[in-house]
């Protein structure tokens, strides 16, 4: 949902500073989310799908860059321009 906030803006400005939170600090969090939803043996299927992305995008060299930057990994991967420059 907070992802979803900030992005109309981005889009919009092409602003990625957004959400002061990097995706290498992201993924971590996520991460103990998706280790806490297997340990109860509760399904995370979005999460676990979420974590995925930032972890792609930290392989992508993303990883110091903030949150709103998934755009920047997801427009690397497609080959596409999203956000207008």
């Amino acid at each position: 949902g907070l992802f979803q906030a900030l992005v109309g803006k981005m889009l919009e400005s092409g602003d990625l500073s957004g959400l002061k939170f990097t995706l290498v600090n992201a993924a971590k969090d996520l991460r103990y989310y998706t280790h806490f939803t297997e340990s109860m043996m509760i399904p995370s299927v979005i999460g676990e799908a979420v974590h995925q992305s930032l972890v792609t995008a930290n392989a992508l060299g993303f990883g110091d860059k903030y949150v709103a930057s998934l755009i920047e990994a997801q427009e690397k991967l497609a080959g596409v321009s999203i956000v207008r420059r």
